[in-house]
């Protein structure tokens, strides 16, 4: 939401998607504060422990002067593995003014004493816009 500030309404409005990384955890947010997709892409290379609640409202951000946090587009939710979230990417192919874009996700196994495995990628949500 810091950076929403940075932006003008009109700014925002020409924006058909924003993907953007840096969280090591992935959400599909509804449209929010004037952004049609926000698209957050973060958990490529480090897990997440699974007892952390990575959907779960954040105290430390205020969504107030947009009414409210953000919220999960349903079924676009990652898994968990034995230890971790799940770690994904997405593919996007571009189409003339078409998009489709594709998300993964690998699931961890875990035996203590030993280095986690992935097991192969899965999509877990797709959407066309």
């Amino acid at each position: 939401t810091r950076l929403l500030h940075q932006f003008p309404p009109e700014v925002i409005e020409g924006i058909t998607a924003w993907y953007w990384g840096h969280e090591h955890a992935s959400a599909v947010f509804k449209p929010y504060a004037g952004l049609q997709r926000g698209r957050m892409i973060g958990n490529g290379a480090i897990g997440e422990p699974r007892e952390l609640d990575l959907y779960a409202p954040s105290n430390d951000t205020d969504g107030s002067p947009w009414g409210g946090l953000p919220e999960i587009v349903p079924g676009s939710e990652t898994g968990r593995g034995d230890a971790f979230w799940n770690l994904g990417f997405t593919t996007i192919t571009l189409d003339g003014p078409d998009a489709h874009a594709r998300y993964f996700e690998m699931q961890d196994s875990y035996t203590p004493n030993k280095a986690p495995t992935w097991g192969p990628a899965k999509m877990f949500f797709e959407e066309l816009y």
